[in-house]
């Protein structure tokens, strides 16, 4: 568990077999993978944090392999410059008032982002995500803004926005 500091850096790749490999317990952190892997076995979650914890940043690395890639369930979280990919359920996922930027995230399983209510998605690529008809590449809940993407390829529906939200200058 990575709580009660204010920043953490990656220095290798991590490996996880059968379990969360990170979960986050302090609010305001910043968790830089300075451009390393966080690679899982197909169960588990790469990165986690509860719908208590807010303001965590996570950035430059690729986060793949896992049940679910990213999930920071709490409000006013940041992810930007990471590759969310090959996860067996979901890539990512992300709570109330977060901001996702410069992603890539392609070819997990089930879906690609999962987006709650009133978030910002942009300048990113979503891509050959699903397996099934119900399968969604990005799914933007109630409020968010998504705009500058590349939606494509995925199995499913690429895009799907809810109420109240602002899709502008996409490629779906």
């Amino acid at each position: 568990a990575i709580g009660d500091r204010s920043s953490f850096v990656l220095v290798k790749d991590l490996y996880s077999f059968g379990q969360d490999c990170l979960t986050i317990t302090s609010n305001n952190l910043t968790l830089d993978l300075a451009g390393f892997a966080i690679v899982g076995a197909g169960t588990g979650k790469g990165i986690v944090s509860s719908a208590a914890i807010q303001g965590v940043t996570v950035r430059n690395g690729t986060v793949r392999g896992f049940a679910v890639g990213v999930s920071l369930g709490g409000t006013g979280n940041a992810i930007a410059d990471v590759r969310v990919e090959n996860n067996t359920d979901t890539g990512l996922f992300l709570g109330a008032s977060s901001i996702a930027d410069h992603l890539v995230v392609q070819g997990n399983w089930q879906y690609g982002a999962i987006l709650s209510t009133a978030n910002t998605f942009k300048n990113s690529s979503v891509r050959a995500n699903g397996s099934t008809p119900v399968s969604i590449g990005l799914s933007a809940g109630p409020g968010s803004t998504i705009t500058g993407n590349t939606i494509w390829a995925n199995t499913g529906t690429g895009l799907f926005g809810s109420t109240g939200g602002t899709m502008i200058g996409n490629t779906v």
